[in-house]
């Protein structure tokens, strides 16, 4: 086992994850305005709050581990994200600063998600998240060092079968992760070791006409300047 997936064994009590964080995702500007109002008056502040879902723990992966392609499995699809790792129990920060204190690190993730699944009973999305190895993820020892400075002016990138199909900049995310953080803690307590996905980029199968999921064979390559590279191959259950 190589020494970044030594330092990837996780053991998380929640994973979350944050959806349409992209301002060029399909989804439109009253969607996003009616957030921000509704939270105004709420709160007090003006800002943008993207989706909040989950995955299992068990759907743990690491840098190299498969993706496994189960008979319960149709429209498998990719998206490439940043991860943090929350280092300290929190709930109801006051402050983006504090939120910056209580992340641990920063790593490189893919929320591969069976959008079958996802769409059932009005969109369930953990079903479609949550299968054995959707969650691929890695953390390099230095990462968290190493986002401090320039923290949202790194490259992301996945790449199928040699194929880039997402690109893009970190700070081009709606919310950042310092904001995430502090958003998701104004209404749960966010626990040691929780891992956040921080959102995807365009580019994903889902919106892609037409829509090209992932098969048996195929290998995704998921990167973050500076924070970490994974290779995960789609492999039959």
């Amino acid at each position: 086992m190589s020494e970044l997936d030594r330092s990837n064994q996780l053991n998380p009590s929640n994973i979350y994850c944050i959806g349409r964080n992209h301002p060029e995702l399909p989804i439109t500007k009253r969607t996003i305005e009616n957030q921000s109002r509704e939270v105004s008056r709420d709160l007090g502040i003006s800002q943008q709050w993207p989706i909040l879902s989950s995955k299992a723990t068990s759907s743990i992966g690491t840098s190299n581990s498969v993706i496994p392609f189960s008979v319960q499995n149709r429209e498998i699809d990719w998206e490439a994200e940043l991860v943090v790792e929350i280092g300290k129990e929190c709930f109801a920060l006051e402050s983006k600063d504090e939120a910056h204190k209580v992340i641990m690190r920063w790593g490189v993730g893919n929320d591969i998600t069976d959008r079958w699944w996802q769409r059932r009973d009005g969109g369930q999305w953990i079903r479609g998240k949550s299968f054995p190895g959707f969650a691929p993820l890695i953390f390099n020892s230095d990462s968290f060092s190493a986002a401090r400075n320039n923290e949202l002016d790194r490259e992301i990138r996945c790449i199928v079968n040699g194929k880039l199909v997402q690109h893009g900049v970190l700070s081009e995310m709606i919310s950042s992760p310092v904001q995430i953080v502090w958003q998701i803690s104004q209404c749960l307590q966010l626990l040691k070791g929780d891992l956040i996905f921080c959102g995807t980029f365009p580019g994903s199968a889902l919106n892609s006409n037409p829509s090209t999921y992932l098969e048996i064979g195929d290998e995704v390559t998921t990167e973050i300047e500076g924070l970490g590279k994974l290779h995960n191959k789609v492999v039959k259950a």
